[in-house]
């Protein structure tokens, strides 16, 4: 086996970051991290975990500020990890959120959840 399967955070790069993210009606919780910061790689499995959770109700985003220094710069992220509530509709990407939670999968899956309340989830029929 390969093991796995896929993740379910959505690795972004700046061209992913415009046409997803920017680019779209949804909201979108974005982590903007580092390979060698340790809060980060703890953070990992977590964020992993809160977007299988989350799968078909929110997305879940990683942009590696490393390689993606411009997006960092733009939302005026200078440590790692940076967590970023992108909401739904211009002024939302805009001016994105700063995520106040806990950096383990259920603090994260509770704020969503508290986030997307009020919207039906759609029932899962696969």
């Amino acid at each position: 086996g390969s093991g796995g399967g896929k993740e379910h955070a959505v690795n972004l790069n700046g061209a992913d970051f415009q046409t997803k993210v920017l680019g779209s009606e949804e909201d979108w919780l974005v982590e903007f991290m580092a390979p060698w910061c340790g809060h980060c790689q703890r953070l990992k499995p977590e964020w992993e975990d809160a977007a299988k959770q989350l799968s078909g109700q929110f997305n879940l985003g990683v942009v590696d500020a490393t390689q993606e220094a411009g997006l960092a710069q733009t939302y005026g992220v200078t440590g790692y990890p940076t967590i970023k509530l992108f909401k739904g509709g211009k002024a939302g990407k805009k001016k994105p959120i700063d995520y106040p939670g806990g950096r383990d999968a259920s603090s994260i899956v509770n704020f969503v959840q508290g986030l997307i309340g009020d919207k039906p989830i759609p029932e899962v029929t696969s």
